[in-house]
């Protein structure tokens, strides 16, 4: 799990949000209250409040102080700094409330950022060692958390660190834009923010921090140390683990650490405490068999560490990743057999040690299937026992991981059986996550999990009653809830006027969402809204109007107001198709809001191109495709065929220095979402395909080429005979950055004459959609992505008859991710732990999902718009005339595509498929 979506979580029980939004005054932190800051500006921007006395000026650049504190000593530390920088008038800024200060400091957050409560931004050096020594004299040693990614000042919490003091940014090696500082030649370069003290090299140090470093000393481990480290396993806010051998015995051990106020959880216990917890339950269950064994505990330079026995095998999460026949595509009834003795073998050895647990009066507080190690032999261990407590002490707050703890608070022995219960569950069919916005979906998964793997009627009703959830209609619901829930049963994606229903019930959800009052978002969607924007066409409202739009529904004209005036306050630097203004000038195109989008075009012609990326998402070939769209619109087109061939020129150039995927070695991968249609070069050659249609220049369909065989090369073929992006500790077939985006990319590519072998590579991407079971049910990484792919085949005509009848089975499969909320069918949003209405991650996604499905079904009547902008097209033919290859005209040949080489095999038989065709007749 991406763990920056549990920061988002913690204040809506729908919604992704900032916990600023939610902050009761009585949270905030306040400055000394007996001084006039009437001189002072106040500006609140990512998380932190910025005081700044008027007209006063900073460098671009420079050292900074950081100040750390926790949550008892936090209002005294502001009280003080304020007081200070008042008198001085030092321009700071500080962490507005308790609520975000906690979050700050929780365990799974970014460590470079984590403990730092006030910075304050010295004009030079003198003032950096003045006001170091006397800030350091006032607060007296007060207790924070260690600030990794700066320099300690003494034994106080004041940290040093160079940075920028405004916000520009760059370009990194990755090709994403971070913020930077000035090299002294003048080029801007990443200002890197690692969880350790790293000034810039070009940077010399003032002689008093090159004594502090001194004064620290070297940090290397004292003589004696009992243990060598070979590998880090995981780092959170609380703490590394790490693989190690204790040097004494020989023994291979995994050692935990504990930072003292850091890595807090909802009850308001640290690293060291929740360490020290683990390590006393570790010493009276040592008798244990099923327990990881505790071997050593001590304290090295104020961290707690404990050292304990290591298990070689797999954590649970990894074995069913690796087994669950019904995510590969070339499954049979054999193998999910095979996959339920595996299983019901698991659940019995968890639920035996859980018993025996319960029996001394423990409760294990966190079960869930990364808490648990499989060994090749079978036998299961329980490990990472630091939320285990006995169950007399109720003082705990009942957390855990997503998916396998209750909303409703339940506590002790009932928590655990609840974990367990999803365990059983999540093996087979792993939604439980969904569970805490919708218990109703609990009838559904169960029913799922019982067809797909013939479980038993016992099985499934020990997990019913484990689970205790409400299930079915509520007493004193309305026909219209009642209605909804109906329809979520049924669930008719087989006629035109079923899945015209199903969108009437999403429009209503995402309708009742809206709140146009909010300045930072006006449907809730993914959390990029609060580190972009809330208007763009992936997560903000744009992309909901859109979709409505191309749906046949009438946005509220209060949404379009609400765009507009958000775009005319945007200060910050999104300006992309999918992220940014360029989105939305399309829209206001679309819309016949021609004044509006001419504006925009005129602020993007005007853009330094070189300073952006080269992605379809935000950068230069999403901003391509926007500006080609504009070529019929503009009187002065000139402007913007000389922008586009800026444009080409940069990522021709860019091209020329990417590495080479063919060179000897291991197998390429790409930096975790950096490939694809959305952030690879996928996108770029889908620009540059449309670039050719429009110029017939050879260049350009080179570079099509290129980029396109350059994604493809970084591709590799999964067990199942498909092909995925490869990120080196994960392959991804999905649409944003996986082999579905590089497959609508290829499909482009065809359509401007490009060599037809590429079909047989389609084959290949075609098979990821055969799979039974998608996580996500959303456009960019899940279920209805795969569909929009299936129906640009179908449009283009290279769909097989195997693919088509994988459309209804994906488009009935959506019901398992449908969930009821008020009258109207919601849908969660990216991790599932909270509602979407955007289109990247959300409803307005499956919204025109339904809608690819209902024109397929109905043929040209539906046939309008672009259902992704300037990416898949709307006009689809309808299935009865759908033109379809079949398997025998794609050859078994091996296609060479710039480094990958992969046998095309006849596509495989239609698993378990027989079920599907009912659906649609």
């Amino acid at each position: 799990m991406d763990l920056r979506y549990l920061e988002f979580a913690l204040v809506d029980q729908e919604f992704y949000d900032q916990p600023s939004e939610r902050t009761p005054n009585r949270r905030r932190f306040n400055l000394a209250l007996d001084l006039d800051w009437s001189a002072w500006e106040t500006t609140v921007t990512d998380g932190w409040v910025r005081r700044n006395p008027l007209r006063a000026t900073l460098p671009d650049q420079g050292w900074k102080i950081h100040a750390s504190a926790t949550t008892s000593n936090a209002q005294e530390l502001l009280t003080t700094i304020s007081t200070y920088c008042h008198a001085r008038s030092m321009i700071f800024k500080h962490v507005p409330s308790h609520t975000e200060m906690l979050q700050r400091n929780m365990k799974y957050v970014d460590r470079a950022t984590s403990g730092k409560f006030v910075t304050i931004y010295p004009q030079d050096e003198d003032e950096l060692l003045s006001t170091l020594a006397e800030l350091d004299a006032l607060l007296d040693g007060a207790e924070g958390p260690y600030i990794l990614s700066d320099l300690r000042w003494n034994e106080g919490p004041l940290y040093v660190r160079y940075g920028g003091f405004r916000m520009l940014y760059t370009r990194n090696e990755h090709d994403i834009q971070v913020p930077a500082v000035r090299h002294p030649d003048g080029r801007l370069v990443p200002d890197e923010r690692l969880p350790s003290f790293s000034p810039p090299a070009w940077v010399t140090l003032p002689s008093f921090l090159k004594e502090q470093i001194e004064k620290l000393g070297s940090g290397a481990a004292p003589e004696g140390f009992d243990y060598q480290i070979s590998e880090a396993l995981h780092f959170s806010n609380g703490g590394g683990v790490y693989r190690a051998t204790q040097i004494s015995t020989g023994r291979e051990v995994i050692l935990k650490e504990g930072r003292p106020h850091a890595g807090l959880t909802p009850d308001g216990r640290d690293a060291v405490a929740r360490l020290d917890s683990e390590a006393a339950i570790l010493e009276e269950l040592r008798d244990e068999p099923s327990i990881v064994d505790l071997i050593d505990k001590f304290t090295l330079f104020g961290h707690r560490f404990m050292a304990c026995e290591f298990i070689d095998g797999e954590t649970l999460n990894k074995e069913m990743v690796l087994r669950n026949p019904i995510i590969r595509s070339d499954s049979s009834r054999a193998d999910r057999d095979e996959y339920r003795k595996w299983v019901l073998s698991i659940c019995d050895q968890v639920e035996e040690q859980l018993q025996r647990l319960h029996a001394r009066g423990i409760v294990f507080g966190d079960l869930h299937p990364n808490n648990l190690m499989v060994k090749p032999d079978g036998r299961v261990t329980f490990v990472d026992l630091e939320m285990s407590h006995h169950e007399i002490d109720d003082s705990l707050i009942a957390i855990g991981a997503p998916g396998y703890v209750a909303s409703d608070g339940r506590r002790g022995f009932a928590a655990d059986k609840y974990s367990l219960a999803c365990i059983k569950l999540s093996l087979f069919i792993p939604l439980t996550v969904l569970f805490n916005l919708d218990p109703r979906k609990l009838d559904d998964h169960l029913a799922a999990a019982q067809a797909e793997y013939e479980l038993s009627g016992a099985f499934i009703e020990s997990i019913r009653l484990d689970m205790n959830l409400p299930t079915g209609g509520r007493s004193g619901s309305s026909r219209l809830s009642t209605k909804t829930l109906d329809s979520i049963t049924a669930w008719d994606t087989s006629t035109v006027s079923g899945i015209r229903h199903l969108q009437e019930l999403i429009v209503r959800f995402i309708e009742s969402s809206a709140d146009f009052s909010r300045y930072d978002r006006s449907y809730p969607g993914d959390i990029r809204q609060f580190t972009e924007n809330g208007f763009g066409l992936a997560h903000g409202a744009a992309g909901v109007v859109h979709a409505l739009r191309v749906s046949g529904f009438n946005a509220d004209p209060l949404a379009l107001q609400w765009i507009a005036d958000a775009v005319t306050e945007y200060r910050g630097q999104q300006i992309g198709l999918y992220d940014g203004i360029a989105g939305v000038a399309w829209l206001w195109r679309e819309l016949g809001m021609t004044t509006s989008a001419d504006e925009i075009t005129d602020k993007l012609l005007n853009v330094d191109f070189d300073n952006l990326t080269s992605d379809l998402y935000s950068g230069l070939a999403g901003i391509g495709l926007f500006l080609l769209s504009e070529r019929d619109h503009l009187r002065d087109y000139d402007r913007v065929d000389a922008a586009l061939a800026d444009i080409f020129e940069i990522l021709a150039r860019r091209s020329q220095a990417l590495p080479d995927p063919t060179a000897s070695g291991p197998q390429p991968s790409v930096p975790t979402g950096r490939g694809g249609l959305f952030w690879g070069q996928s996108g770029v050659s889908l620009f540059a395909s449309r670039l050719y249609q429009a110029t017939s220049d050879e260049r350009h369909l080179q570079l099509a080429q290129f980029t396109l065989d350059y994604d493809l090369a970084h591709c590799v073929e999964v067990d199942d005979g498909s092909i995925q992006m490869n990120e080196g500790w994960r392959v991804l077939p999905y649409l944003a950055s996986g082999s579905i985006g590089c497959g609508l990319a290829l499909l482009q590519f065809l359509d401007v004459g490009g060599p037809r072998e590429y079909v047989n590579m389609l084959a290949t991407i075609e098979r990821v959609t055969m799979t039974d079971f998608v996580v996500e049910p959303n456009v960019s990484n899940g279920r209805s992505g795969l569909l929009l792919f299936i129906a640009d085949l179908e449009r283009h005509g290279l769909a097989t008859s195997s693919t088509s009848t994988s459309f209804d089975w994906h488009l009935s499969q959506l019901k398992l991710h449908a969930l009821q909320n008020k009258v109207g069918i919601a849908f969660p949003g990216e991790q599932m732990i909270r509602l979407s209405t955007d289109v990247s991650t959300g409803a307005a996604g499956v919204l025109l999902t339904l809608d690819a499905a209902r024109r397929r079904l109905g043929g040209d009547a539906f046939s309008r718009g672009d259902l992704l902008p300037l990416i898949i097209s709307g006009n689809l033919a309808p299935v009865s005339s759908t033109s379809q290859i079949s398997e025998s005209q794609i050859s078994g040949e091996e296609v060479s595509s710039y480094g990958l080489r992969t046998r095309v095999a006849d596509s495989p038989e239609p698993h378990q498929r027989s079920r599907t065709v009912e659906l649609g007749e």
